[in-house]
């Protein structure tokens, strides 16, 4: 799996602990990133795609390596009979409706709705 780089806007974990990152442009040009893990003392490097510095500096996964924490995504389903429009993308039989809260779900909502279902997912999540 291809590491992307280090970005200053989205949260990290180190070991299971949160990190706050502090610049991502460091003196050490291998190792540029420079945080603080939480309950750990002292500024940690990682190098650019968030992996931790090592003896033989070579890329080897640690639990120290940073890991990005992705925020839990909410949205409501209305799914309704389809009204007969088929395609090789979609199933014959249903059509599916997201929103973003339950109340537009239901606002939307057509007399033909079989089911409003809440689902919880990270981004990316099943793409992998």
């Amino acid at each position: 799996m291809k590491r992307k780089q280090i970005d200053i806007a989205k949260k990290y974990t180190s070991d299971g602990s949160p990190v706050r990152i502090l610049c991502i442009d460091g003196p050490d040009s291998n190792y540029p990133v420079l945080g603080i893990v939480e309950g750990v003392s002292g500024v940690k490097s990682w190098s650019s795609t968030g992996l931790t510095p090592n003896f033989f500096d070579v890329e080897l996964s640690s639990v120290w390596d940073l890991i990005e924490v992705k925020e839990k995504q909410v949205r409501y389903v209305n799914i309704y009979i389809n009204r007969g429009v088929t395609s090789k993308y979609r199933d014959p039989g249903e059509d599916l409706y997201t929103y973003k809260n339950r109340h537009d779900a239901d606002i939307n909502a057509q007399p033909t709705r079989l089911a409003c279902i809440r689902i919880e997912y990270e981004e990316g999540e099943g793409l992998e």
